[in-house]
């Protein structure tokens, strides 16, 4: 198969090189499984973490000589801050991953151009384990090498397991975050200025569960094994700082 001249330069990695480099392998854990990969499941993440962040605050200033204005204040102004920071952080993760995925496309268009006859002979590998051989894998290979954007695509797709259609906008995703806080803190607070206390730890624990089972459907996983589990952990972190708090009244450290 012709490719004209070609200088023969180093490429910046080899097959084995670039799918062992860290990034690589970073993007490939990310896309294999969904974790910030759309504003969806960003949203959940919060909406999670937001109401066990609610109920740990009031089970904690519970132990302090705080009226219920001093409480709501301070759980506000901690929850505003938890926001913009986690907002922030999703939209920077998404940034990251978005350089790296550009950093890797990059590097993979370099060795096709510049080394046509090793991405042939990786082509052949991949689809020899796919079963092909003889004049088809032949037909596949001339194929995709005569379609450069196609073979950027299956070279990244086929070679590191990373979808080129998953990426989400960073703001997006970082919108789910919001959203997803401001939505939770909305709800608890408002639980927590016309009902009892019970009222609203119930509401955080059906807010982490349903969160749990929505995320867990979302990506095809057990979904009563994830509701068991995140509402024992919750459950369990919170008596540990009962145990602890309990203790430090006990001592008189706290009053």
């Amino acid at each position: 198969m012709g490719h004209g001249h070609h200088h023969h330069q180093k490429p910046p990695k080899t097959l084995k090189d670039a799918s062992d480099s860290s990034y690589c392998n970073i993007l490939s854990h990310e896309y294999r499984g969904t974790k910030f990969t759309n504003p969806i499941l960003a949203g959940i993440d919060a909406i999670k973490e937001t109401a066990f962040i609610f109920l740990l605050l009031k089970f904690l200033f519970s132990y302090f000589h705080l009226s219920f204005v001093q409480q709501e204040i301070l759980i506000g102004l901690l929850l505003l801050g938890w926001m913009f920071w986690k907002t922030g952080q999703t939209a920077w993760i998404a940034w990251s991953r978005l350089e790296r995925s550009h950093r890797l496309l990059e590097q993979e268009k370099w060795e096709i151009d510049h080394n046509p006859e090793r991405t042939e002979n990786q082509l052949r590998e991949m689809y020899k384990a796919k079963g092909f051989e003889g004049k088809q894998l032949e037909d596949i290979v001339e194929l995709l090498s005569t379609d450069p954007h196609r073979l950027l695509k299956v070279m990244i797709e086929e070679k590191f397991g990373i979808p080129l259609e998953v990426h989400e906008h960073p703001l997006n995703q970082s919108l789910g975050t919001f959203l997803g806080i401001l939505i939770t803190s909305l709800i608890l607070f408002g639980l927590n200025q016309f009902s009892l206390n019970w009222t609203v730890y119930l509401a955080g624990c059906l807010i982490i569960g349903f969160s749990g089972y929505f995320s867990a459907f979302y990506e095809e996983n057990k979904t009563i094994s994830a509701v068991i589990w995140n509402l024992s952990l919750a459950i369990f972190s919170l008596g540990i700082i009962k145990f602890i708090m309990d203790f430090l009244q006990l001592e008189g450290w706290v009053s």
